[in-house]
């Protein structure tokens, strides 16, 4: 009963603080267009701030930390906190000492790095990403750390922590561009993120020193379970490097489009991925530790029943999700981002970009859902060849594409192959696990026929609305236009007597009765 207690807090409350990241993170895109619109600068920023990631996931860091993990939980489960620790301050003293030396060679080597993630640059531009990257590259050690210490703490059962500091950078940087933009420029984002990150490691490093760990300053290679940590990492950190090359290919391509191609390809990604983050990715990270329980008690009638519900969820939100995307997307762009110094033909190219991609939102939905399946069956691999086969077609579909739409032609690339990519992966899990997907058919259909009646009301809406708004009023139209078109959509699931949505409501009018 505790540990479900614990599943269903931790759930609901990353669940808020994923809304709130969300919201941060898009105050904060919509703070920095409106200073400095969508510029060189924008675009040397975007492809400055991604360096830092980039090297931590190339230099395997990040499937260290999803490696890490699982070996201290049981060490921790066995009541054997101390060798644990001991594990634990190997490999963070191990991964503080590389990152430390990785971040001095990528200062020193940043106008290198720079010309490798955006080779189309000007000069000009090239100059200002290089001494943002220099900037930025301070805080690897503390982006790396705080994603062991995170690790721990979950090891722990303790959900807060982690989640509360996942939202200071962003938090931080906000900050700094409303108090320091006018001294400092575009730098402020620099600065920003430079604190953002060491107070998040700060406050994780805070909570944790309260417990009094026994951690060690030590490092102890040869270890047994700390060489097993590495070996687990192989295929997952393969994968990280290939799925991360992707976005590493569309951005180079942008860079030698016109300017503010980068910023306007970054803002339509994270558009399109609010319905992923928000319901896939929560409900891909409750569901994986079940996924798991199947697959190791071989019970494959119990994972075909975990995969058919967490398949209903995703596809539950994002097919409606799609549909309002492709008819409002200039609205969408519009009220998010045409504010301050980001102009109407930077909308306009943002809004190109958010159309194509929107495309490929159904098989975001489902490629968090089926990656963790492979993982929970111990075929890493078969993520490796997906995220490969994906970098290489995109590569072919960015370079003829490019030529013939630009930035939209990146966009849509990356929907094309997302699309691919993930009908591989279904191809492959109905062999491993034998899933009858047409068992999902019904279900489908009653989703894209409630889509459909409420894209009916969507254009309503939107040729009713936004012809007759007056300043301002386009926020508050596009919000009313949302709540309406989901009333259509639910009141349409419930005439159309979808199962799934009958038991909700018969669960809602009971707890409301009791």
């Amino acid at each position: 009963m505790r540990q479900r207690r614990i599943i269903v807090f931790s759930t609901a409350f990353l669940f808020f603080i994923q809304i709130l990241a969300l919201v941060l993170s898009y105050l904060r895109d919509i703070l920095i267009v409106k200073y400095f619109g969508g510029t060189k600068l924008t675009d040397a920023w975007y492809i400055a701030s991604s360096i830092p990631g980039l090297l931590f996931k190339f230099m395997l860091f990040g499937a260290l930390g999803a490696s890490f993990l699982p070996v201290f939980a049981q060490y921790l489960a066995k009541k054997k906190e101390q060798e644990g620790w001991y594990v634990a301050s190997s490999v963070i003293n191990f991964s503080a000492l590389v990152l430390a030396v990785v971040s001095l060679a990528g200062v020193v080597f940043a106008p290198f790095l720079v010309r490798i993630f955006a080779p189309g640059f000007t000069l000009q531009a090239h100059f200002i990403a290089v001494k943002l990257a220099r900037l930025l590259l301070f805080v690897l050690v503390f982006i790396g750390l705080s994603g062991f210490l995170s690790s721990v703490y979950r090891a722990y059962f303790n959900f807060v922590v982690p989640a509360i500091a996942s939202i200071l950078p962003a938090a931080v940087l906000i900050f700094f561009i409303i108090a320091f933009s006018g001294k400092l420029g575009i730098y402020s984002l620099g600065w920003g993120s430079v604190w953002g990150y060491v107070l998040s490691f700060s406050f994780l490093l805070f909570f944790l020193s309260l417990r009094k760990v026994p951690y060690r300053l030590i490092i102890d290679l040869k270890h047994p379970q700390v060489r097993s940590i590495f070996r687990l990492m192989v295929p997952l950190a393969a994968a990280e490097i290939i799925g991360k090359g992707i976005g590493v290919v569309d951005r180079m391509f942008a860079s030698g489009l016109y300017s503010g191609s980068v910023t306007a390809l970054f803002l339509a990604n994270r558009v399109v991925l609010v319905p992923v983050s928000l319901f896939t990715l929560t409900s891909a990270a409750v569901i994986f530790p079940f996924f798991s329980r199947s697959a190791v008690q071989k019970d494959k009638d119990e994972f075909r029943n975990h995969l058919s519900l967490a398949l209903k969820i995703s596809l539950f939100f994002v097919i409606p999700s799609f549909a309002g995307i492709v008819i409002f997307f200039p609205q969408i762009v519009q009220v998010l981002f045409e504010h301050g110094k980001f102009s109407a033909q930077n909308a306009k190219t943002t809004a190109q970009a958010l159309f194509f991609i929107s495309f490929g939102l159904c098989a975001y939905g489902l490629k968090p859902i089926l990656a963790r399946c492979f993982y929970a069956l111990r075929k890493n691999w078969v993520v490796f060849k997906f995220e490969l086969l994906g970098f290489v077609l995109n590569i072919i579909l960015d370079y003829f594409l490019v030529k013939l739409m630009g930035v939209a032609g990146i966009a849509l690339a990356t929907s094309c192959v997302t699309i691919v990519s993930v009908t591989y992966l279904l191809v492959i899990l109905k062999k491993e696990v034998s899933f009858k997907f047409s068992e999902l058919i019904p279900f489908i259909c009653k989703i894209v026929a409630a889509a459909a009646i409420m894209s009916g009301a969507a254009f309503l809406l939107k040729y009713l609305f936004f012809p007759l708004k007056q300043e301002g009023s386009a926020a508050v139209l596009l919000l009313l236009s949302i709540f309406l078109c989901a009333g259509v959509f639910f009141l349409s699931l419930k005439l159309l007597k979808t199962k799934e949505i009958s038991s909700i409501w018969a669960l809602v009018k009971r707890r409301r009765l009791s």
